[in-house]
């Protein structure tokens, strides 16, 4: 089963203030944190890695990278919404049959390649067409889609993400629990990562 991984690492991030992405993060940039954990995935031959991006820097950063399946998509539109990250990134991928689009935000620093994994494993063993993680009763990402609602995922609109369709689908969407409420967690603001840079 191919595994089409997409990290969306194009944010405007109105709300930091600062491009967060390339925010030094306990010595890394911050979007880097989630693609290391993405790119212990690759060593199986069926999983893909595109990273969307539409700053310079990643895609400058991105290609320094001697991996088997990793490409950088610049998606110039990614300014416009999340909605033309996500479609930027599987559009390619318009022929598949039977296949997966994992989803990532890029502003994840505690999410554990084992965790996505352990969703891809789930998804696969009981047939679902939809998954996400979540803990208790909070869902996050990353989230899983067959390649079934390629069409649906073109047709989303500005800042509409995959969970529009989740929501659409909630009967049908496998929910994989993790113990670790950090894995959940994303950045936002700068006063974030005063909060949680202790916890890394």
């Amino acid at each position: 089963m191919k595994i089409h991984m997409i990290y969306l690492a194009a944010g405007n991030s109105r709300r930091f203030q600062d491009n967060k992405l390339l925010y030094n993060y306990q010595g890394q940039p911050l979007y880097r944190y989630g693609f290391n954990q993405l790119l212990k995935l690759l060593s199986n031959d069926n999983y893909t890695l595109d990273v969307v991006t539409q700053y310079p820097e990643i895609i400058f950063d991105i290609k320094q990278f001697n991996y088997p399946r990793l490409y950088v998509i610049k998606s110039p539109k990614s300014h416009l919404g999340i909605a033309y990250s996500i479609q930027a990134g599987i559009k390619k991928y318009n022929q598949e049959k039977d296949a997966y689009f994992l989803f990532l935000v890029a502003d994840q620093p505690y999410i554990k390649a084992s965790t996505i994994q352990r969703l891809i494993d789930e998804t696969l063993l009981q047939k679902a067409i939809l998954s996400t993680l979540a803990y208790q009763e909070k869902v996050g990402n990353p989230t899983l889609f067959h390649c079934q609602f390629y069409n649906e995922l073109m047709s989303l609109k500005n800042d509409e993400g995959g969970r529009k369709i989740i929501n659409r689908y909630q009967n049908a969407c496998l929910k994989v629990k993790v113990e670790d409420e950090l894995e959940l967690l994303d950045i936002d603001t700068k006063e974030d990562i005063e909060k949680r840079s202790s916890h890394y």
